[in-house]
């Protein structure tokens, strides 16, 4: 099913909060900040501080309930009266882990206990026939909260959505 627009999943999510905002909050001023905005917000910074996530070797944050298998969609900025939404803080599912099936299946070696190499990845998923252009092999061996796997076809949209982009940032390195 091709989208009706350029960046449904962005759509989807400002409708989203835009009902939240208009039924919870009575209609206080807010100032997009993500999606959709002129702003770097540091989504996976702002959930950490949340007690939300934990960064994990692959780059991406990972949830104490959810694994690998969310994502930040909205942030917004309110003189609302809220309560925090602050986590009491969990450990890591990455700090019991035993078995690093994360760093066995990724192809490229892009993911390690030190630090996970963008570069590494990049330039494997740019590869003919990679098996890496559609998912990430090493996400997908993660243990932790499978049954929150994305279905392929949102892992379709996902992973190939940017990826023309991020085939040009690879070759910009090249040269």
């Amino acid at each position: 099913v091709k989208p009706q627009t350029e960046h449904p999943v962005d759509d989807f999510s400002i409708e989203l909060t835009q009902t939240f905002i208009a039924n919870y909050l009575d209609k206080p001023s807010f100032e997009w900040l993500y999606p959709s905005s002129q702003y770097v917000i540091p989504l996976q910074r702002l959930a950490r501080l949340a007690n939300w996530s934990h960064q994990s070797p692959l780059g991406l944050d990972i949830s104490p309930t959810y694994g690998l298998w969310f994502a930040h969609r909205a942030c917004f900025l309110t003189n609302a009266d809220l309560e925090p939404c602050v986590e009491e803080a969990r450990a890591s599912p990455c700090d019991s882990c035993t078995t690093k099936d994360c760093m066995q299946a990724c192809p490229a070696g892009a993911v390690s206990k030190a630090d996970f190499s963008i570069k590494s990845c990049i330039g494997h998923r740019v590869k003919d026939n990679s098996g890496c252009a559609n998912t990430c092999l090493s996400r997908r061996a993660c243990p932790y909260f499978s049954e929150h796997q994305y279905t392929e076809e949102q892992m379709n949209y996902h992973y190939t959505a940017g990826f023309e982009n991020t085939k040009a940032w690879y070759k910009s390195l090249k040269k």
